[in-house]
């Protein structure tokens, strides 16, 4: 069975639902905004559809488009079936590790400036917020399109995430402040 990475797994996802060609795919990753959640840039796809063909999980039709121009569509093998399985389960069972800026912040902030902390951490919580609604607006939009609860799951789960850091900064930064 062939190893796929991320982006492969997200172009993958994509052909599961029916042959695309670049420029396509390219419309969907911006109307789902996937670039929020993935790692897929534009400059990307068309390398990753090469290695997709190169390793036998997808393969391409070249046809001729409305504006009698050859266009070039992908879709997924029996193998890159079996790959994007295989790879979502591995995805669904094991959590990563993420490596959280914040940390790396709060580590070390007897090094900054004490006045500064407070309105770091007040900054911190606002973007927080922001993202927050953008994940509650992305669940409406989600929702009001009729997608389905797994791709739902894309809007709904980062705002469990936000909602807990949110918690743990209210009573991080009660301590901070406290002791300074």
């Amino acid at each position: 069975m062939t190893s796929i990475t991320n982006k492969e797994t997200a172009l993958l996802g994509l052909l599961h639902e029916e042959p695309m060609h670049p420029y396509q795919i390219e419309k969907v990753v911006q109307y789902r905004d996937m670039r929020f959640w993935t790692e897929i840039s534009m400059s990307s796809i068309y390398k990753v559809l090469s290695n997709l063909e190169e390793k036998g999980l997808v393969k391409s039709n070249v046809s001729i488009s409305d504006a009698n121009k050859p266009q070039r569509t992908y879709s997924m093998t029996d193998e890159g079936k079996k790959s994007l399985s295989n790879k979502v389960i591995e995805l669904l069972s094991e959590p990563e590790h993420l490596i959280h800026r914040i940390d790396l912040g709060t580590y070390n902030m007897d090094a900054a400036n004490p006045k500064e902390i407070g309105p770091a951490l007040e900054r911190y919580e606002k973007k927080l917020m922001e993202d927050l609604k953008g994940y509650r607006d992305l669940e409406e939009f989600m929702r009001g399109e009729g997608c389905h609860e797994n791709r739902v799951a894309v809007a709904v789960r980062p705002q469990f995430l936000i909602k807990a850091e949110l918690e743990w900064l209210e009573g991080f930064r009660k301590k901070v402040l406290e002791t300074n």
